[in-house]
């Protein structure tokens, strides 16, 4: 049978130990017919120790390196050289005794199986690497089987390693060869030998030193490379942790200077396992560390914060409704700073700040979910990513002012398009364009020159793609349920049912012009729109005149 061992490198002599490693080759009791480096751009002495120990080596560019296709490439290529068997080995895994080899092999060729692995052992008892070792490489041999996990409960029945594994050639080709994977392709391909009814094995017999490097960075990305791992193929996760895997994971004892490093690892898988869903939590996050650090070098408020919006969030928290909202005023910012107020005991300008901040931050949720239904992933991450280091918006956010609000409102309002684009008839989608309307209104009077043009887009697209309406009209009078409060208090106050008093005076301008809209005035309002008494003063109750050339236009 015609055997090679094969090892990928970069950078091997530095930082490992290389020659060690070698020579724990070298001093093996069986001969192997080939010995092979894949060399990705080393800057290090790797190739020529490795050829002072008689290895040849094979050179490929670093950006074209990949574990699973790699290894496709050179099992190929061995195959077309009539090799039976291929052993990979890690750059830093170091053969414990000069028997290992041959007991892999032996165990590869007496047994059923398409490819095995070893033993791996770590070098300091009191690391959680140590511990998770013992649990992955159990001091019992396993040939493992489909059928066999059905029947005894293996724990580790899709579970394979590519630090120290053996290989038949004819197997791995049958079954499909590596497929390409940056992390895991072993496993991959275990897992596909698997499914197929073919078999796996495990020797414990053949006992391999190697230890990951033991750094709390190194262990996150460790765990974050095995969550996304288990994230793209689902079933990896569902083998690993049937079958008593998280039962005997449990009865692991973790030496107490390992938890740090243990909780590290847990943090990289989770985040790692649910990298899609966490990207817009952990961007929300960066939004408060970028801003929270400025609000202890808060400046003087703005003028409308200072004389509106603070003063407005304290009536608010206070209870008194008299003075907490006004018809000028577009009530969302005030309402949620009033809130925090409240609960925080805190003033009325950090609260418009802290406000204000969280609207912004809230637009990453909408933004990343809109983008990445129709870009995917990496571009909405990249989408979250600039929105959150966009120096604007974080500005907005620290002066606490109500153009955040928009902001969001304009999200949600790119989230509903993008579900529109691809659910056409989903109600959802519509509801959204609902609230992203209210959003706005609730946030800046001005901003209806857009939420009017967006409802009528909302109204045609329905009736082309739906050919009735009655998703963009359910989504109206949802929009109008949200606004029923803040209209009904604009009608009592200055006798108009609109968001903001500019609509009023608009709405006003179409009464004289539509006799039937002015059904829908309160003829006793208790503030007028631009009555003045003698003397130039404003009456009671009243807002600020308008100039006589307005009047005059009028």
């Amino acid at each position: 049978m015609k055997t090679a061992i094969v090892i990928p490198t970069r950078n091997a002599a530095t930082g490992n130990n290389w020659e060690n490693v070698l020579h724990s080759i070298d001093m093996q009791s069986v001969t192997v017919d080939l010995k092979w480096i894949v060399d990705s751009d080393s800057t290090d002495q790797t190739c020529a120790v490795a050829s002072a120990h008689k290895w040849r080596c094979i050179r490929i560019r670093r950006e074209r390196f990949n574990h699973g296709s790699t290894r496709a490439k050179v099992v190929t290529l061995l195959a077309k050289k009539g090799f039976d068997i291929v052993v990979f080995l890690s750059q830093d895994v170091e053969l414990a005794t000069p028997d290992t080899l041959a007991a892999l092999l032996d165990f590869l060729l007496n047994n059923d199986v398409a490819g095995c692995y070893g033993r791996q052992i770590g070098c300091n008892e009191k690391t959680f690497d140590f511990q998770q070792r013992q649990w992955l490489y159990p001091p019992r041999s396993e040939v493992r089987c489909l059928t066999a996990f059905s029947e005894n409960g293996l724990p580790n029945i899709g579970f394979f390693s590519n630090a120290f594994a053996a290989w038949k050639i004819p197997a791995v080709l049958e079954y499909g060869n590596f497929e390409p994977a940056s992390f895991g392709e072993d496993t991959l391909l275990a897992n596909r030998i698997l499914k197929a009814g073919g078999r796996i094995g495990y020797c414990a017999e053949a006992v391999c030193r190697h230890e990951h490097a033991s750094s709390p960075g190194a262990l996150f990305l460790r765990g974050f490379q095995v969550g996304r791992l288990h994230a793209g193929h689902p079933e990896l996760a569902a083998n690993s942790f049937r079958g008593g895997r998280m039962r005997q994971f449990r009865r692991i004892m973790i030496p107490r200077q390992a938890m740090i490093p243990a909780a590290m690892k847990a943090a990289g898988y989770l985040i790692g396992r649910h990298l899609e869903k966490a990207t817009p939590v952990l961007i929300f996050v960066l939004i408060w560390i970028l801003l929270l650090p400025a609000l202890l070098f808060s400046e003087l408020p703005k003028r409308d914060v200072a004389s509106r919006y603070a003063p407005m969030a304290e009536a608010f928290a206070a209870g008194e409704w008299e003075f907490a909202f006004h018809p000028r005023v577009t009530p969302l910012l005030p309402m949620v700073a009033g809130g925090i107020v409240r609960g925080t005991g805190c003033g009325g300008f950090l609260a418009c700040q802290l406000a204000a901040i969280l609207l912004l931050a809230i637009g990453v949720f909408p933004l990343y979910a809109g983008t990445r239904r129709v870009y995917g992933f990496r571009n909405a991450a990249i989408a979250a990513l600039l929105f959150a280091g966009c120096s604007y918006l974080l500005r907005l956010g620290y002066y606490g002012v109500r153009e955040t609000g928009s902001v969001l409102g304009m999200l949600v309002l790119f989230h509903a398009a993008a579900m529109l684009r691809d659910a056409p008839g989903k109600y959802r989608a519509y509801l959204w364009s609902g609230v992203g309307m209210v959003i706005l209104l609730m946030s800046r009077g001005d901003v209806a020159v857009f939420v009017l043009p967006a409802s009528l887009a909302l109204f045609l697209w329905d009736c082309v793609r739906n050919r009735y309406p009655f998703r963009s009209v359910s989504a109206g009078i949802f929009a109008l349920i949200l606004l029923s409060p803040l209209l009904h208090y604009n009608y009592r106050m200055i006798g108009y049912p609109v968001p903001e008093v500019r609509h009023a005076v608009i709405f006003r301008k179409l009464c004289r012009k539509f006799p039937i809209l002015a059904s829908l005035r309160n003829p006793a309002p208790r503030m007028t729109l631009d009555i003045e008494m003698a003397g130039g003063e404003s009456a009671p109750g009243s807002l600020p005149p308008e100039s006589p050339q307005k009047r005059e236009r009028k």
